[in-house]
């Protein structure tokens, strides 16, 4: 009798551990590590882990901010997410206008292109992109969705640079799409 009740305990503990995997699974997102929060945007369709130093804002429907503090302070680090209708567009010829536009504007501008892969799909990194930072621009399509990563300070000799870099590690590692 012991046996039996000690084979049973053993197969509910198993079931109910299975079924929390399979929950965690289910979503698509990723489990955040030591020290980071769980960015989840269903209505957009993605997740994602990133450092819990940041704040989370949704200035709109369509974007969304993670700041230090307040959306106010740009001078640290910062990442905004938005996404629109990719009109048929692909994160190469995202990445391409940006140069375009960039180098017309400021003739002798070099931006540095970087291929990546976000959960699966081809993404395009673009940096150092002019604006009242330096930005590091992300492009990436998916079921005919454009999403944009914008990170800043994008510029090495800035002071919270290493702080981007962070951001910009966390949340390309852990990148999901939510189908």
């Amino acid at each position: 009798m012991k046996r039996l009740l000690l084979l049973l305990t053993f197969v509910l503990l198993l079931v109910a551990g299975c079924s929390a995997v399979g929950a965690a699974t289910e979503s698509g997102c990723p489990t955040p590590a030591e020290g980071q929060l769980l960015l989840e945007r269903e209505e957009e369709g993605y997740c994602f882990a990133y450092p819990d130093i940041f704040d989370e804002f949704h200035p709109n429907p369509e974007s969304t901010i993670l700041m230090i503090e307040s959306l106010m302070n740009h001078t640290r680090p910062r990442l905004e997410v938005q996404v629109a209708d990719a009109e048929g567009r692909s994160a190469a010829s995202a990445a391409d206008a940006l140069i375009a536009d960039n180098e017309a504007a400021i003739p002798g501008l070099a931006l540095t292109r970087t291929a990546l892969t976000l959960d699966g799909e081809e993404a395009e990194a673009v940096e150092p992109v002019p604006g009242q930072e330096l930005g590091r621009f992300l492009y990436v399509v998916h079921e005919g969705e454009l999403y944009t990563l914008s990170f800043t300070p994008a510029d090495p000799a800035v002071e919270d640079f290493a702080g981007m870099q962070e951001l910009y590690d966390a949340v390309t590692a852990s990148w999901q799409f939510m189908d």
